[in-house]
């Protein structure tokens, strides 16, 4: 299920937001794929009230580059 929202949900965008899925977006999910730790081993539920910046720079994620409006 995931596969496929993977391969046909990009067909729904624009050829602009296209572009920038593929220039900005796909590189900067692939650098900090590499970059973070696993994330599935993380206890969510006992940080709930920690800044999401915070978890963010302890994670060692980065913002994203731009920012899609629907």
């Amino acid at each position: 299920m995931c596969i496929l929202g993977a391969l046909f949900g990009p067909i729904r965008l624009s050829a602009q937001h296209l572009q920038v899925l593929v220039s900005e977006l796909v590189p900067w999910a692939v650098q900090n794929g590499r970059r973070a730790p696993c994330v599935l081993n993380l206890y969510y539920e006992r940080r709930w009230e920690q800044p999401l910046k915070a978890l963010r720079e302890e994670l060692g994620i980065t913002d994203p580059p731009v920012h899609i409006k629907a």
